[in-house]
Protein backbone atom coordinates (compact mmCIF):
# COMPACT_ATOMS: atom_id res chain seq x y z
CA UNK A 1 0.00 0.00 0.00
CA UNK A 2 1.44 3.34 -0.52
CA UNK A 3 0.71 6.31 1.40
CA UNK A 4 0.45 10.14 0.35
CA UNK A 5 3.76 11.74 1.04
CA UNK A 6 4.04 13.57 3.18
CA UNK A 7 1.84 12.28 5.34
CA UNK A 8 -0.89 14.68 6.17
CA UNK A 9 -0.90 16.14 9.77
CA UNK A 10 -3.41 15.07 12.45
CA UNK A 11 -5.31 18.41 12.32
CA UNK A 12 -5.89 17.48 8.78
CA UNK A 13 -7.17 14.11 9.30
CA UNK A 14 -8.99 15.41 12.19
CA UNK A 15 -10.92 17.80 10.33
CA UNK A 16 -11.18 15.25 7.73
CA UNK A 17 -13.13 12.81 10.37
CA UNK A 18 -15.36 15.29 11.36
CA UNK A 19 -16.15 15.96 7.49
CA UNK A 20 -17.04 12.29 7.36
CA UNK A 21 -19.41 12.63 9.72
CA UNK A 22 -21.21 15.29 8.37
CA UNK A 23 -21.62 13.57 5.26
CA UNK A 24 -24.97 11.57 4.30
CA UNK A 25 -25.01 8.00 4.25
CA UNK A 26 -24.87 8.20 0.45
CA UNK A 27 -21.72 10.79 0.43
CA UNK A 28 -20.35 8.09 2.41
CA UNK A 29 -20.77 5.18 0.07
CA UNK A 30 -19.46 7.46 -2.57
CA UNK A 31 -16.12 8.07 -0.79
CA UNK A 32 -16.07 4.63 0.05
CA UNK A 33 -16.18 3.75 -3.99
CA UNK A 34 -13.76 6.00 -4.70
CA UNK A 35 -11.53 4.38 -2.04
CA UNK A 36 -11.78 1.28 -3.10
CA UNK A 37 -11.40 1.94 -7.03
CA UNK A 38 -8.41 4.54 -6.82
CA UNK A 39 -6.78 1.48 -4.53
CA UNK A 40 -7.29 -1.06 -7.06
CA UNK A 41 -6.12 1.23 -9.86
CA UNK A 42 -3.03 2.23 -7.69
CA UNK A 43 -2.13 -1.66 -6.71
CA UNK A 44 -2.85 -3.08 -10.53
CA UNK A 45 0.46 -4.04 -12.27
CA UNK A 46 2.14 -1.72 -14.95
CA UNK A 47 0.55 -1.52 -18.16
CA UNK A 48 -2.37 -2.39 -17.18
CA UNK A 49 -3.62 1.01 -15.24
CA UNK A 50 -4.59 2.70 -18.33
CA UNK A 51 -7.04 0.44 -19.35
CA UNK A 52 -8.22 -0.26 -15.83
CA UNK A 53 -8.85 3.66 -15.54
CA UNK A 54 -11.49 3.72 -18.40
CA UNK A 55 -13.11 0.51 -17.68
CA UNK A 56 -13.62 2.03 -14.15
CA UNK A 57 -14.35 5.02 -15.52
CA UNK A 58 -16.84 4.26 -17.69
CA UNK A 59 -18.65 1.57 -14.73
CA UNK A 60 -18.77 4.93 -12.69
CA UNK A 61 -19.85 6.78 -15.36
CA UNK A 62 -17.33 9.26 -14.77
CA UNK A 63 -15.13 10.56 -17.52
CA UNK A 64 -11.26 8.69 -16.92
CA UNK A 65 -9.63 12.50 -16.45
CA UNK A 66 -11.90 12.54 -13.26
CA UNK A 67 -10.55 8.93 -12.30
CA UNK A 68 -6.97 10.33 -12.32
CA UNK A 69 -7.70 13.59 -10.60
CA UNK A 70 -9.25 11.12 -7.80
CA UNK A 71 -5.85 9.47 -7.88
CA UNK A 72 -3.59 12.42 -7.67
CA UNK A 73 -5.88 14.00 -4.71
CA UNK A 74 -5.26 10.44 -3.20
CA UNK A 75 -1.69 10.37 -3.45
CA UNK A 76 -1.31 13.84 -2.04
CA UNK A 77 -3.89 14.20 0.55
CA UNK A 78 -4.97 10.32 1.61
CA UNK A 79 -8.40 9.90 1.50
CA UNK A 80 -9.29 13.02 2.69
CA UNK A 81 -8.43 14.28 -0.69
CA UNK A 82 -11.52 12.17 -1.83
CA UNK A 83 -13.96 14.78 0.07
CA UNK A 84 -15.96 16.30 -2.38
CA UNK A 85 -15.38 19.72 -0.94
CA UNK A 86 -19.06 20.95 -2.67
CA UNK A 87 -20.85 18.88 0.25
CA UNK A 88 -19.36 21.02 2.88
CA UNK A 89 -19.86 24.78 1.60
CA UNK A 90 -23.40 24.46 1.76
CA UNK A 91 -24.30 25.44 -2.28
CA UNK A 92 -25.67 22.50 -4.52
CA UNK A 93 -24.21 20.30 -7.06
CA UNK A 94 -25.21 22.01 -10.35
CA UNK A 95 -24.47 20.21 -13.42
Amino acid sequence: MSYPDPLPDIETIMGGLKQIQELSSDSREKLRVKLVIVNEIIAAPRGTKIAMVNTKAKALGVSASSLNRWICQYKAAGWIGLLDGREFNGKPRTA
